[in-house]
């Protein structure tokens, strides 16, 4: 099941875990950033059964991820420049809206961003970067980068840079500890019990 990933008689959940880091090791980053973004779903669902899809996918990355919800602050130089920051990097909203537009759309969209930031939108112009690490292994934290916008608009220009590997490593952290502090919520989480390896 899972390619190089052995069943082993754990639930599913840790099978979608393991098979998520082994995609990491790969480095077949798209089906690790796909499983990843599915853990708040699977979480969600058995902590908040009753709320919509978006509600508890939310719900569970706000309590069990990051609290805070997105601001702009401005940062000043010593030459007075201000560069604007989102503060968390990622919001609950900002992750949904990644599982959104890459699970259903195959694409990034930086729409949601100026949506989400409008009253920040006529002043900025918002881009939302993956990035994956390079051929010799190196790659960029997740962070910002705020310049000048180089087509003259007088805007500053924002690039919310985020770094598959440490996306994934946090989802599956955050969903291994959830896992590990309510396996009674698991004990039925039979998804994937109609992959089978023995016909």
């Amino acid at each position: 099941m899972f390619g190089a990933v052995e069943q082993n008689g754990d639930d599913n959940f840790k099978l979608i875990l393991s098979s998520i880091k082994s995609s990491l090791e790969s480095k077949n980053y798209v089906a690790a950033l796909g499983m990843a973004l599915t853990i708040p779903d699977i979480c969600g669902n058995l902590e908040y059964p009753n709320k919509r899809t978006g509600d508890r996918y939310k719900s569970w990355y706000i309590n069990y991820v990051e609290c805070e919800e997105s601001k702009i602050s401005y940062n000043k130089y010593t030459n007075e420049e201000e560069y604007p920051e989102i503060i968390p990097n990622c919001d609950a909203e900002t992750v949904y809206k990644l599982r959104c537009s890459f699970l259903h759309a195959g694409q990034v969209s930086s729409e949601y961003l100026a949506n989400k930031l409008k009253k920040e939108s006529k002043k900025i112009n918002f881009e939302f970067v993956l990035i994956i690490p390079n051929e010799a292994g190196h790659s960029f934290n997740t962070g910002q980068i705020s310049e000048d916008d180089i087509n003259g608009s007088g805007k500053k220009k924002l690039e919310l840079v985020i770094n598959v590997e440490e996306l994934c490593q946090l989802l599956i952290e955050k969903g291994a500890k959830f896992h590990e502090e309510n396996s009674s919520l698991f004990s039925e989480f039979t998804s994937l019990s109609m992959l089978e390896n023995e016909y």
